[in-house]
Formats: structure tokens, sequence, C-alpha cells
């Protein structure tokens, strides 16, 4: 209402005019052309100001619509861009089994997303719609520069490993032992178990009870993984299988890397592999019963076939078994091992061909399992480029069970990125590379190797 009439209320108006007819100031006539006049522009005033108030209130309603079909577009967009992202997951990856569980998955990597961007209240929503699936996301202890950080949820933990066994030929071949906690021990299992008769007197020594177990220490190993913040918000869901497959091969190919080439120091957490380990057994390769030497000094076209014919009749009976393989790299294969194959005769070209693409790698009637931590081209120096063994009895590959996927602050100045890390719990341990037989005498352990001589 206008300030004119805002001064007086209506009563006083008209007791006003009304009064001033009664002391003859203004006739009867002028009264009521005075009670008109102001009755119309009051009438007009008012009106005027309630259109004003109804036009504000009106441009107000539509300001709202307009930011709630906004809202609602940006909305659509993302259902959309969500289930574009689930049907992406499921048909590119198969590796959780069902719909539901590969978006859980997705859903667990957004809720660590969420919270680096400082959304609580939108991780707390995500986390809750996981527990309502029965999926649980348990906060990771902290520590190593890690924040904000989930433990994998125990249903994608077997898909996990799974993947690292496809990727890893250590870890689909050595014996996985379980750990509940850092430190522990395990039976060697290298051979066959001693047998005693404590009635006859006949019991186990300190000695035997000493070398049946060993020993195995896990650490954290971590990898990083650099993600936009932007793709991370509009894309978690369909990037869950990629972090997934890029975290296992990560750890798949540390775990080749340690497991085969281990040389103790801190590149390779400070463990022996395979191949260092059996070259330790002895000062001299010669003095080592494990070691086949090249018969002819020179590069790998030297090699024959009595050269693997060595390296068999040096493997005990007791690693030769259903699990028993050729462990080289593929270039070491398909140059030499293939070669001397072929040169074998007695093979139709259906079968070389069949044999090259549609079968598994076989020499001498052993299976052969390529990696690509092991000699790839002719070194300066002797080496050993292939082993062959029972690798469930050679070494042991400990983890505690809990897989974390975290946030880091490793690299703090990288900008509009989420950094996530990935982290297992492992220990890698070799302890078939020697065996004792009952003589007291060194004998070769569960696997055995061919060195180079390149003369």
């Amino acid at each position: 209402m206008s300030k004119k009439f805002d001064e007086l209320d209506i009563e006083e108006k008209i007791e006003l005019i009304m009064e001033q007819y009664s002391k003859g100031h203004v006739t009867k006539n002028e009264m009521q052309d005075g009670l008109k006049e102001f009755s119309e522009k009051f009438l007009q005033e008012l009106m005027a100001d309630s259109e004003n108030e109804l036009n504000k209130k009106l441009t107000e309603t539509e300001m709202q619509v307009k930011e709630a079909e906004e809202a609602l577009g940006v909305m659509r967009k993302q259902i959309k861009h969500l289930m574009s992202s689930s049907s992406h997951l499921v048909s590119s990856c198969k590796m959780f089994g069902s719909t539901d569980a590969a978006e859980a998955f997705g859903l667990s990597v957004l809720a660590i997303a969420k919270e680096a961007m400082g959304q609580m209240s939108r991780r707390d929503s995500i986390i809750k719609t996981l527990d309502s699936r029965g999926v649980e996301l348990k906060a990771m202890d902290g520590g190593d520069n890690i924040t904000g950080g989930y433990f994998v949820p125990d249903q994608f933990i077997n898909t996990l490993i799974a993947l690292q066994e496809s990727y890893g030929a250590f870890r689909a071949n050595t014996t996985v032992w379980p750990m509940s906690s850092p430190e522990g021990s395990a039976p060697s299992l290298m051979g066959d178990l001693p047998v005693y008769c404590p009635a006859l007197g006949i019991e186990p020594a300190d000695a035997d009870l000493k070398a049946a177990s060993i020993g195995l220490q896990a650490l954290t190993w971590m990898s990083l993984m650099f993600v936009g913040k932007d793709l991370m918000e509009d894309s978690a869901i369909a990037l869950a299988p990629i972090i997934m497959q890029q975290f296992a091969r990560a750890f798949a190919k540390k775990e080749d890397q340690i497991g085969f080439m281990g040389d103790g120091t801190l590149s390779y957490f400070n463990i022996m592999g395979l191949i260092p380990s059996l070259l330790g057994v002895t000062e001299s390769p010669s003095d080592n019963p494990g070691i086949q030497i090249q018969k002819t000094a020179g590069d790998w076209t030297a090699m024959v076939e009595k050269d693997f014919l060595g390296i068999e009749g040096r493997l005990p009976d007791f690693a030769d078994t259903g699990d028993t393989k050729y462990f080289c790299h593929r270039n070491f294969y398909y140059s030499v091992m293939l070669n001397i194959a072929s040169n074998m005769g007695g093979t139709t070209l259906t079968e070389m061909i069949e044999g090259l693409r549609g079968r598994q790698k076989m020499f001498h009637g052993y299976p052969v399992q390529t990696t690509h931590v092991m000699p790839k081209v002719k070194p300066a120096a002797d080496h050993i480029p292939v082993i062959l063994g029972d690798l469930k009895q050679a070494a042991k590959l400990g983890e505690l069970r809990k897989r974390g996927i975290a946030r880091s602050d490793h690299v703090k100045f990288t900008i509009g990125q989420v950094t996530l890390l990935g982290t297992q719990r492992s220990t890698i341990t070799i302890h078939g590379q020697k065996s004792i037989e009952d003589t007291d005498t060194l004998a070769a352990g569960a696997y055995v190797g061919l060195l180079g001589d390149i003369g």
C-alpha cells in the first residue's frame, strides 16, 4: 500500500472528513465527494499494490519453476548417464557376476570420491544405500598418508584376487597362504611329510620341527592411480571395473617381479625371488644340484634339447607333479623351446598351428607358463632364462585377506584429481630352492633351472 495512506488508518481518515462537515467547513455534497474521492484513491492504490505484490509473487514462482525444471533436467541427465554407465560396466567387464554387484562396487568407489570432494552427506547416503544391499564399507585405520579409505568389501575380494591370478603367473601357480595377522608361519609343504612312531622311540627331532615351518611377515603394498574429480563424479560406476583391473594388474606384476626375480633389494621389498634364491644355494653354479649349465657355450641359439633333458633329470620325483611347469619369457619359449621342438620332427602343420594358438603351451610333456618378468633378451652375462618345477611346493605368498581402496595425500600438488590408493598386505617367501637328502647331502629342491653360458 502507498505511503500516503499508510500515515493514518482508514477509520481516522473517515472521521476527519466527517468532522470537517460537522463544523461546517464543507458542505454535504463536498463531504460526499470527499468520501467518494478518498474511497476511489484508496481502492486504486490498494489494487495497484495488490497487482505489484501479485506480479512479484508470480515472478518468484516462475523463477522457482525454472530452477526446478533445470534441476530436473540435470537429474534426468545423471540418471541417463548412470544407466549408460551401468550397462557399460556389465558389458565391458563380466567380473562381478551381476549388475547389482557391479553397481555396488561402483558405489563403493563413488563414496570415496564424494569424501574426497568434501560431500560428506552424499557419502553417508551412498553408504546407507550399500548397507541396504548387504555391502559393508569398513573404514581403514589410516597411516602411511592414507585418508578417507575403505577396505574392499568382502563380496569383491575374491573377484580382485581372481583378476590377479589371471594377470600374474606367480600367484596363479604358487601356494597362497592366508594370514590372520601381519606375522605368522606356514608349513614348508615340500616333499613328503615324515612319519614317526613314538611307541618305538622314533620321534621328531628339534631340527625336524624347525624345518617343518617357515616364517611369514606381511607388509603393506600400495599403488597409486590418478583420476580427474569431474570424471570421478560423472562416471564412478563406469570407472569401477577399470579401477579394479588396474590395481589387480599392478599388484600381479609386482608379485611376478618379486616372486621370480627379487634380489633382496629395496626395489623388490627386500625379498629374494625364485631365480636369485636358486643361484644363492651354492657359491658356484657348478656345485648346485638344482642348476643345469648350458652344455655348449654361446647365446640362446646354442641351447639344445639335451640342455632341457638335463633340467628334467635334475628335478626330484616329489616335485614332478600335476602342478609342475616350465616358466620363462614368451620370447624364450618361441625362439628357443619351440624352435627345438619343431626341429625334432613328427609334428604336422595343423598340430603346429593349433599348438601355437589354440592349446596350452607345452614342451616335453610339461605345460609352459610364460611371464614377462623373466629374461626376454640374451644378456651379456650368464643367467637363468627358464626354470622347471612345482611352485606350490617352492614358495608361499602370504597375505592378509583385507584389500583397501583409499584416497591418498601422497601427491598433494595434483590439482583437480582424486588420488586413489590401492593396498594389500602380502609377503613372498621362497623355501624350495634346495632339499636335504637322508644322507645330509645337498639336493635339488622343488624347482630347477637352466643356466645360460655365454662363454
